[in-house]
């Protein structure tokens, strides 16, 4: 397959930038997808329902599949004249096969029955759609739990994590490598750096924010071996990006480091009680 440079790039777009022409890229998709061929034992096998895993284009495949329906069930309520069903599925997203869908109570009616007011269904009817979680004023969605605060009256976000949920207790989870382990200190410390910058964009509260750093901090200086004062020389460093923060209500670095050090300490003081 040769790649030839884009004579006519679009405003912003570098000449340099390559490009395929449409009927190759079709050619080389349906090869993919219909000739896709596995060795189980001595049996070589060909895959003949869904589309290959594991491939670099898997990922973009499924979400292109996926938003081809969706595509065509939204302009189906325009030519239909149903906006007001467009407009119950504002707050409704999709990330790759995971589906969050708030406000909006008939949701699978329309995602799943091709009998609906609209008579069209968003997916076909080989998809199964799922209901793990809801309808309830509390729901998770990927790293996100989302839940209403009676106090502010508001969706607020956490972090949410499958190693704080109960249903999964009886599972190991290592998350982050241990101290001895062979990577560079920079690279095993580097991890509060993200992860502060993560729980910063995904916490809608300051309590929400202060908890985590400070269990991720504990967890990475009681588990997996981390020098406490180098936690926070890092925790620093990441801190001073993010502060001053309004919504959080910190002014200076120094004073969200110390409400998380406080945090700390009563965590570790719950561990030592708990392994005496």
């Amino acid at each position: 397959m040769e790649l030839k440079k884009n004579p006519d790039p679009a405003p912003g777009v570098g000449p340099k930038i390559r490009h395929i022409p449409k009927t190759m890229l079709k050619d080389a998709v349906r090869t993919l997808i219909g000739l896709t061929y596995f060795k189980l034992g001595i049996r070589i096998l060909q895959q003949i329902i869904g589309i290959p895993m594991g491939t670099n284009c898997a990922v973009f495949i499924a979400n292109l599949f996926l938003f081809s329906y969706e595509y065509e069930f939204i302009k189906h309520c325009i030519d239909s004249g149903r906006i007001d069903i467009i407009k119950q599925l504002r707050y409704t997203r999709r990330y790759i096969d995971d589906l969050l869908s708030a406000n909006c109570l008939h949701f699978l009616d329309y995602a799943t029955n091709p009998n609906n007011v609209v008579h069209k269904a968003i997916y076909p009817f080989y998809i199964k759609l799922n209901r793990e979680q809801g309808p309830s004023l509390a729901v998770s969605m990927l790293d996100i739990f989302l839940f209403y605060d009676k106090k502010t009256k508001c969706i607020e976000t956490t972090i949410y994590s499958k190693q704080n949920d109960p249903k999964y207790a009886k599972l190991a989870f290592i998350k982050y490598p241990h101290i001895t382990s062979i990577l560079m200190n920079r690279c095993k410390y580097g991890c509060i750096r993200s992860q502060v910058i993560r729980f910063a964009r995904r916490c809608s509260q300051r309590k929400g924010f202060l908890d985590n750093t400070a269990r991720l901090i504990v967890h990475l200086h009681t588990k997996r071996g981390y020098i406490l004062r180098r936690l926070f020389k890092y925790l620093n460093n990441a801190l001073r990006r993010l502060i001053p923060h309004p919504e959080y209500n910190f002014t200076t670095m120094t004073q969200a480091s110390n409400a998380i050090s406080n945090i700390c300490k009563r965590l570790l003081a719950v561990a030592q009680i708990d392994s005496s």
